[in-house]
């Protein structure tokens, strides 16, 4: 997705004393990356087993308006059970704001069985996170 998963409120945020302004690209919120998230990038392969593949990033300084440089990798890897797993790392060279997530979708269908738009997804939580008129959080999780 990108550097910062979920929105950023009118894509302003303060480190270190600094306000920082990113590209708004969701109602006058920065939704995950700004304009060209991580996705649309060219990510290099490291590593491919019969069950896994890893991948890493470096997210320069400045790109998509977010400070100090990032170097990310991710491992998926399909487990002895059928467990899909991503494995997320990540380290910069000064402080900075990181929330790395994925947005894949999967048809439970199987391929060519159809469109996704009926599925229905329970997720069996005992909190949420409560969200404004733009999905800016409001506040810790609540039950």
């Amino acid at each position: 997705m990108g550097r910062y998963a979920n929105r950023i409120a009118k894509g302003r945020f303060k480190l270190d004393s600094i306000e920082y302004q990113l590209p708004v690209n969701n109602n006058g919120q920065t939704l995950h990356d700004g304009l060209k998230g991580l996705y649309q990038r060219v990510w290099n392969v490291d590593k491919v087993t019969d069950n896994s593949i890893d991948f890493s990033y470096i997210s320069l300084d400045g790109e998509e308006g977010f400070p100090r440089t990032l170097s990310i990798h991710v491992n998926y890897t399909v487990t002895p059970d059928n467990e899909f797993k991503i494995s997320y790392k990540a380290s910069t060279d000064k402080p900075t704001v990181v929330n790395l997530s994925n947005h894949a979708y999967f048809n439970l269908k199987g391929d060519g069985g159809g469109t996704i738009t009926d599925h229905v997804l329970m997720i069996n939580a005992e909190n949420i996170t409560p969200v404004d008129s733009v999905l800016i959080p409001t506040r810790d999780s609540t039950s």
